[in-house]
């Protein structure tokens, strides 16, 4: 019953949060984000300030923030906290630069699997070396390709999440 309080007590914390930074949209977004000005294709007709990315990093650096002292993630290794939240903060401003100057795709994509190498190289802990499948109950070992599934899975990920704009 005690978890199910401190769940309740984490979701109304980032709903308050969120609406908070709804809240902030026009007025400190427009200030310090890029905005993004409608040409052919795109759907929308007025300039839209470019905020996902912000709200996005702000509450996975908050959550982890929650999570490290409510449930001790990452309680052997503080460091690697430290790193990973560093790690992201690069990726948030890669995205916010390329948002900003509009840098080549090709630049973006070998910065972005440069960065996803230096930290994966370091943290073996992040990758995904076996496959599993729930109807099969055979599975795939990765062996030596596991660094390079596992990049190619973080890289898609977030190219994924950037298609939301």
């Amino acid at each position: 019953m005690m978890a199910l309080k401190e769940n309740i007590y984490l979701i109304i914390l980032f709903l308050s949060l969120n609406i908070f930074l709804y809240i902030l949209k026009n007025n400190f977004y427009s200030k310090f984000l890029p905005i993004d000005k409608p040409h052919g294709r795109k759907i929308h007709i007025n300039p839209v300030v470019i905020n996902g990315g912000f709200i996005f990093f702000v509450n996975i650096i908050i959550f982890l923030i929650v999570t490290k002292f409510q449930y001790k993630i990452f309680e052997n290794f503080n460091d690697d906290k430290i790193i990973f939240i560093f790690f992201l903060t690069i990726i948030f401003f890669l995205g916010l630069l390329d948002d900003k100057i509009n840098l080549n795709g090709s630049l973006k994509l070998i910065l972005l699997i440069a960065l996803i190498y230096f930290f994966l190289i370091n943290y073996k802990i992040f990758w995904i070396t076996e496959l599993k499948f729930s109807f099969s109950t055979k599975s795939i070992n990765l062996g030596w390709f596991s660094i390079y599934f596992t990049i190619l899975c973080i890289s898609l990920f977030i190219n994924s999440f950037n298609m939301f704009d």
